[in-house]
């Protein structure tokens, strides 16, 4: 076996195994009763998606989910109808890796930035790109993988969304060839597919009071 191959199944076991623990963590979570508290009323009339969002699933150590994993995204209006959004992902707790070919502290995930577009009344679809990258001690780093986020989202309420059809592609470093753009080539085959995800739950981030500050003292 060459050295590229042996480097690319090695990238191959440590993206499959991050994705396949933590989408294994969500499929399971999916199962998790979220519509406990939660009100279902279908909005009168369309309401903004746009702002943060946060996402929670309680531990679940026999999948490495030592911690509840939080998810956080907020969507930024990229022209006034609010019909195309900036959308940023990002993830805290992910699940723990077990050592594979090296340290997974050699290897960083970047955020999902991607576009989410407005399909229906309170409907949209997204995709969402984010970069793995390897650092050997020798540079700043080096690209070794292209992460491909696709989905849908529903808001049910003015304060909770339910995201659905979700899928996670990865691509190898040669998928980025022609033209070298930052985004994997046209025809490009994956390295790995995860999917499609349903249950996930994201709750809006509110304006909340603020402490109450004891008085001045006197004098």
């Amino acid at each position: 076996m060459s050295l590229k191959r042996k480097r690319n199944v090695g990238l191959v076991g440590i993206v499959g195994l991050a994705a396949v623990l933590l989408m294994t963590a969500w499929t399971v979570m999916a199962d998790y009763d979220y519509e406990q508290g939660i009100i279902w009323t279908p909005p009168e009339q369309e309401e903004s998606i746009a702002g943060a969002w946060i996402l929670s699933w309680p531990p679940a150590p026999e999948f490495g989910l030592t911690q509840p994993l939080i998810v956080q995204e907020t969507l930024t209006p990229l022209d006034p109808s609010g019909n195309r959004l900036l959308l940023r992902n990002t993830e805290f707790n992910a699940p723990n890796v077990p050592p594979s070919t090296e340290p997974m502290y050699n290897y960083s995930w970047s955020d999902f930035v991607g576009v989410a577009v407005k399909t229906g009344r309170n409907t949209y679809e997204y995709r969402a790109y984010a970069y793995v990258q390897h650092y050997d001690g020798t540079d700043r780093g080096k690209i070794v993988a292209y992460g491909v986020m696709t989905g849908k989202t529903e808001l049910v309420d003015r304060d909770h969304r339910y995201d659905s059809e979700l899928y996670v592609t990865y691509y190898g470093p040669d998928s980025d060839v022609n033209p070298a753009n930052g985004f994997p080539d046209e025809g490009a085959q994956p390295l790995v597919v995860f999917g499609p995800l349903e249950g996930q739950w994201f709750e809006r981030v509110r304006l909340m009071p603020g402490p109450e500050l004891p008085p001045p003292p006197e004098g």
